[in-house]
Formats: C-alpha cells, sequence, structure tokens
C-alpha cells in the first residue's frame, strides 16, 4: 500500500485560493457596514455576523493569506519570481513593460486614491453614501425606538 504524502504546493494554492476568497467577502461586508457604533446599537449583522465579527474574520484571514502567500512566493516559486525580474548573468530585467505597467498601475491606483481623483472617487463616494444612509437609518430608528427626534 502506497503511503500518503502531504503536498505543500497544492494546499498552500488551495489556501490562497480559499484565503482570497474570505478576505474578498470580509471586505465587502466591511464596505458596506454602518459605522461601528451605528452597527452595534441598531444590531447590524450579515450573514449572521456583526460588523465586530467581520472586522475579526477578515484581520485573522489577511494574515493566514499573508503566511500562505509569503510561503507560496519564497518556497515555491521563488526561481520564477527571479527569472521574471531578470537574468543573473547580465543582470537585465527580462520583462521591463510588464513590470513598468505593475508598478505604474499600483502608483495610479494609490495616487488617485489619495488625491480623490475619479478614477478611484467613485468607490470612495459611494461608500460614504453608504454610511450616511445607514445614519438616516439610524437617527429613524433611535426616533422610533426612544421617542426622541
Amino acid at each position: 500500500m502506497k503511503k500518503y504524502r502531504f503536498r505543500w504546493r497544492i494546499f498552500t494554492s488551495l489556501a490562497l485560493f480559499i484565503g482570497t476568497m474570505v478576505v474578498t467577502v470580509s471586505g465587502i461586508a466591511l464596505y458596506v457596514a454602518p459605522h461601528h457604533r451605528i452597527a452595534n446599537e441598531m444590531g447590524w449583522t450579515l450573514l449572521f455576523l456583526d460588523q465586530g465579527q467581520w472586522w475579526d474574520l477578515h484581520l485573522t484571514s489577511m494574515i493566514v493569506f499573508m503566511l500562505a502567500f509569503g510561503f507560496h512566493l519564497f518556497k515555491f516559486n521563488w526561481r520564477a519570481f527571479l527569472h521574471y525580474m531578470g537574468r543573473k548573468t547580465k543582470g537585465a530585467i527580462r520583462h521591463p513593460v510588464e513590470l513598468l505597467v505593475s508598478v505604474l498601475l499600483t502608483v495610479i491606483l494609490i495616487w488617485s486614491t489619495l488625491a480623490n481623483w475619479a478614477v478611484t472617487n467613485w468607490v470612495l463616494d459611494l461608500h460614504k453614501w453608504m454610511r450616511a444612509e445607514y445614519v438616516e437609518s439610524w437617527q429613524e430608528w433611535r426616533a422610533e425606538k426612544y421617542g426622541d427626534g
């Protein structure tokens, strides 16, 4: 009978995929969630989890995702990564166009977010609008519950 051998490469790839799904879903939940105080007072939940639980899930799964990513890069794909970055003998970058486009897109995304450019502004504006709607709903809920208003 053949002895089972645990395959770390398969495990790491599956952990990265599952981690990506968990971080994505928890990120979406936190994106649509109201302010923490309002969420707590109203008892806001999404898929049976409150905002604090979504934060905990997001942070812990992000750490696991980062560990799996590090293992994936340094254990299984370091040579391929170095191959993409350049040749040992000539010291030249092998794929300069892809590297440049990746860096430029990242810089544009960061810059446009911090500068409130229209490229990313709509994502932030939608988030602010949803939060404002929660505040309005919370005020109505509070007025009904406590009779103030």
